[in-house]
């Protein structure tokens, strides 16, 4: 196990261990489906905002989310009062990749749209969305993550539900959009997400394509952000996937794998932010 943990530590420091930049940003087109009909409602805007239940905000802030707080050691991680510039974040993320019809629900609880939602999703073969896409929406409508929190991105649905006060986390769960968006077999593609290792793959894509993101669109706090929340919310993945794969001890190997993620994290945002102006490039 100790072998295990130096391993996960060594790998994860050195892929943080230099200043460069992330890389190039490859923006998507738009997606183009065998039915012109969209699953957009446009009576609705795009993005749309929760009423305000105080109650059930403070719960879900001091209460369900302290956990998911304590793991990314950050306030901000399900506060369910969002900030607008994080709406603004998000809002240019969809228009600089096309994602027109990706519905963003900023704290907000309603089955009976997500509902129509998976009805009208016809970008997803109806064998999955009556299966596996009900089972994602009983569990919608049985747990509220207005309340638990949870952001996420349900490709049965094409909706990404944003709890966390943070452009990091928004750039990531708009990440796994812009990555199903451009997969033809999107219901079997969702089930990678069941086989070993490949869970780790799409979460490094949407993770990736985030941090890129910040550094095509200069925007340094943001960037700087995402390796400090991103990298330990991967770790976590790696660590949860280990102790599945190796039988291995659950806590000490998941927390490891987190807190190397944190450690990593900041080394990278670290050396970034000392040599940042040395690698700026302009947006294509």
């Amino acid at each position: 196990m100790k072998r295990c943990l130096i391993i996960v530590f060594v790998s994860i420091f050195l892929c943080s261990s230099c200043a460069t930049p992330p890389g190039p940003y490859i923006k998507r087109k738009p997606y183009v489906g065998k039915r012109n009909d969209p699953v957009s409602d446009q009576r609705y805007p795009q993005i749309e905002v929760g009423k305000e239940i105080k109650i059930i905000n403070a719960l879900g802030h001091y209460v369900f989310s302290l956990p998911s707080k304590l793991i990314l050691w950050n306030w901000k991680i399900d506060k369910h009062w969002i900030s607008q510039s994080v709406i603004d974040d998000i809002e240019e993320y969809l228009k600089t990749n096309n994602l027109w019809d990706v519905k963003i629900r900023i704290n907000q609880y309603n089955p009976m749209r997500e509902f129509r939602r998976l009805k009208k999703n016809h970008r997803v073969g109806a064998g999955y969305r009556w299966t596996f896409g009900i089972i994602s929406w009983v569990n919608y409508l049985i747990f509220p993550r207005i309340l638990f929190g949870g952001d996420n991105y349900n490709p049965y649905t094409d909706t990404i539900s944003i709890y966390s006060d943070l452009s990091s986390i928004g750039y990531h769960e708009c990440g796994h959009a812009k990555d199903f968006a451009r997969r033809k077999l999107k219901g079997t593609y969702n089930l990678l997400y069941m086989v070993p290792i490949w869970t780790e793959i799409l979460e490094y894509r949407a993770t990736k394509d985030a941090i890129r993101y910040t550094y095509y669109k200069k925007e340094k706090d943001n960037e700087l952000e995402s390796y400090k929340i991103l990298f330990p919310a991967f770790g976590s993945y790696v660590g949860g996937e280990a102790t599945n794969l190796f039988v291995l001890p659950f806590y000490p190997v998941y927390l490891g794998a987190i807190l190397g993620g944190h450690v990593a994290g900041r080394v990278k945002a670290h050396k970034r932010n000392k040599h940042y102006d040395k690698y700026l490039i302009e947006p294509n």
